[in-house]
């Protein structure tokens, strides 16, 4: 499938088009209902995940790669970007600040917690498994239903419907933290703004080394960085 950029799509197409990612919504946050409220066990979000993945890599093998070589390219055009993002989760971070219950909030990160953090299979895990299914089993969905709607892949559609899908998956595991709405509305922001760019990163040449890395990264290290700042925005 090649990319098609000419043209304007009519209204009525972009509300066909946008049914798709809004049904995937709908069922995270329900499944995520079903799974805390009826079973009460997050391991089965684990293996749901872990099964969607899998199908993703197993069928969809050939519609990507994991080039080290090509890193290096996409590092140099996307190190600023990925480097900068942080900074502005802890601007948001800081504009809600307010709302935080500074008593349901840990102000310590101790170093036994990082080491658990990185010797925690699900560390790796998690970044995995949802690069394979967010970028690459939704973009593959999300070009063919672009395809049939549009007659041709828009990409800049395909990247926004991936990364909002991807924002939300991520509301949705805060969904009952004991914060309010406004505060778990944050965990969609960054996220959000996280699949905007490995989408346009992935978009260009399928290469998944980047997005997977940079996703790890995050995982394991970034996020408790940020989390020891913040910590101290709301002492």
């Amino acid at each position: 499938m090649s990319l098609c950029c000419d043209g304007k799509p009519h209204s009525h197409q972009k509300v066909i088009f946008w049914l798709v990612p809004n049904i995937m919504v709908i069922g995270f946050i329900t499944l995520s209902y079903i799974m805390n409220e009826v079973y009460a066990s997050w391991w089965l979000g684990v293996i749901f995940k872990a099964l969607v993945a899998f199908v993703c890599y197993t069928k969809l093998h050939g519609t990507y790669k994991f080039s080290l070589y090509e890193l290096r390219n996409d590092l140099r055009k996307w190190s600023k970007c990925l480097v900068f993002l942080p900074l502005v989760e802890l601007l948001l971070f800081f504009f809600f600040s307010k709302f935080f219950d500074p008593s349901l909030v840990s102000h310590s990160v101790s170093f036994s917690q990082v080491i658990n953090n990185a010797l925690n299979p699900l560390t790796y895990f998690h970044p995995v498994a949802e690069e394979l299914i967010f970028r690459v089993g939704a973009f593959y969905l999300f070009e063919a239903w672009s395809l049939r709607v549009f007659g041709k892949i828009r990409i800049k559609q395909v990247i926004l419907a991936s990364a909002w899908v991807f924002g939300v998956s991520h509301f949705v595991n805060g969904i009952h933290d004991p914060f309010p709405l406004v505060i778990k509305i944050l965990p969609i922001i960054y996220p959000l703004a996280l699949g905007l760019i490995y989408g346009a990163i992935y978009a260009e040449n399928r290469n998944i080394a980047l997005p997977m890395i940079h996703h790890i990264w995050r995982g394991a290290v970034e996020k408790f960085v940020l989390k020891a700042i913040a910590a101290h925005l709301i002492r």
